[in-house]
């Protein structure tokens, strides 16, 4: 049995209005992304399709994640059964650490049934979907899923740096490069026209690719920023009383980060701003 929420009425009612613009945002921006690569050749690169990834995330989040957590945050109660509460619990975790760890889903399931495993091992507080876990526990399911998740992605993006800075050091030299097709870019067996064709070629997905790379940094570094203050609360949250709505505060800052990363597409992206022009005014 909820004991009702604690804001009023007009408080409720804006803070509703709020949250159901930034979930039709979140919706609506990431399925632009999804069309914009399906249908515009120029945006299907390497880099472009983690960020088809990435949108897919996204946009799951804003279906099926922050529609939930805005009436459990609204209304401060839980309207749906328990075996509910561990899926909704599941799904964030899987989503939230999948849009960050886009380059390998399994590494993002491992990650979140840690939190299952949590979940299971816990049982929620009746009508509230907010589990008592011991302080040691919280500490390490908390902070387990986004240090982990940082320290693969810097991994990552530090073999995806290496790789293009040889690469550009090889255009600049004009040293002859392989594409997957076999086909010669800066001098090497084509010669003439031929070569010359290759390089502009080649340069010009390198620019692209360049690009990309370039926006799903943005996009992490965002990541990285909306979910900090969430998991420093994860910390802090087993030793004070009366958290709960700074809990949720710091949960929606993370969730609209997939509001967030539409616009930053828009607005780091030249051709992603193109194609989201061409699509809106069709």
């Amino acid at each position: 049995n909820c004991t009702g929420p604690s804001l009023s009425e007009e408080e409720r009612t804006l803070t509703l209005a709020i949250i159901i613009f930034f979930i039709i945002a979140t919706i609506l921006g990431n399925l632009l992304i999804i069309v914009a690569i399906g249908f515009f050749r120029q945006l299907q690169t390497h880099a472009n399709i983690l960020a088809l990834s990435l949108a897919v995330s996204d946009l799951l989040i804003g279906l099926l994640i922050m529609p939930f957590s805005m009436m459990h945050a609204v209304y401060e109660c839980w309207f749906y059964a328990s075996f509910f509460c561990h899926l909704h619990y599941f799904l964030d975790y899987t989503l939230t650490t999948s849009s960050t760890i886009h380059l390998d889903r399994t590494v993002a399931v491992m990650l979140a049934l840690c939190w299952l495993g949590a979940a299971i091992l816990t049982t929620p507080t009746p009508d509230s979907c907010m589990f008592t876990v011991d302080v040691g526990l919280h500490f390490a399911y908390g902070m387990c899923p986004y240090f982990l998740a940082m320290f693969i992605i810097l991994l990552i993006y530090a073999r995806i740096y290496r790789v293009a800075r040889r690469q550009a050091r090889r255009v600049t030299a004009g040293m002859p490069i392989h594409s997957q097709r076999g086909e010669v870019a800066n001098g090497g067996s084509s010669g003439g026209s031929d070569g010359d064709e290759a390089a502009r070629r080649w340069k010009l997905t390198m620019k692209r690719e360049h690009n990309a790379a370039k926006t799903l940094g943005s996009i992490i570094a965002c990541f990285m920023l909306s979910w900090l203050p969430y998991d420093i609360m994860v910390m802090v949250f087993p030793f004070y009383k009366n958290t709960s709505a700074v809990y949720e505060v710091m949960s929606w800052i993370g969730y609209i980060s997939s509001t967030i990363n539409p616009i930053l597409y828009a607005s780091i992206n030249r051709p992603f701003r193109i194609a989201f022009g061409r699509i809106l005014y069709l």
